[in-house]
């Protein structure tokens, strides 16, 4: 069980996430008209978004299935930090998801930019998931 989380995070979230973040990267290319390729803005806002729900998606579950395994987990693993930075993730994907979907909020001119910085800081933090998650599988493997 301990070991499905890290698992799926490595086949399924980060896959996804560095998906919605290339389709997004795509999507402001197509609608600042500096696209290479030929997509048209409809295509790309809905790869984005298809790609983009299937990582939140992929994110909550995950994440809840690690916050169950880290309770099996042995004594002497600590799971503080990384479990902080899971929480915050959530928080900054789902702030970020509003800014963009609710029709209140995405009227706003900023909305788009906010997004975009959001959606860089969970990239960010996400690297920092994949390391202290490493060291609490490496912890497991040694122990």
């Amino acid at each position: 069980m301990e070991y499905l989380h890290p698992l799926l995070m490595v086949l399924v979230v980060f896959p996804a996430g560095f998906a919605a973040a290339a389709f997004g990267i795509q999507l402001q290319q197509v609608r600042l008209e500096r696209s290479r390729r030929k997509v048209s803005p409809r295509s790309a806002r809905r790869a984005h978004i298809f790609t983009g729900v299937a990582f939140l998606l992929a994110l909550l579950a995950v994440a809840t299935l690690g916050g169950f395994a880290s309770t099996a987990l042995p004594t002497g693993i600590g799971t503080g930090w990384h479990g902080l930075g899971a929480l915050v993730v959530v928080v900054l994907l789902t702030l970020s998801t509003a800014l963009v979907s609710l029709k209140p909020l995405k009227r706003l001119s900023w909305s788009r930019f906010v997004h975009s910085v959001l959606n860089g800081a969970v990239m960010a933090i996400l690297i920092v998931q994949f390391l202290t998650g490493g060291l609490i599988v490496r912890t497991l493997l040694r122990g």
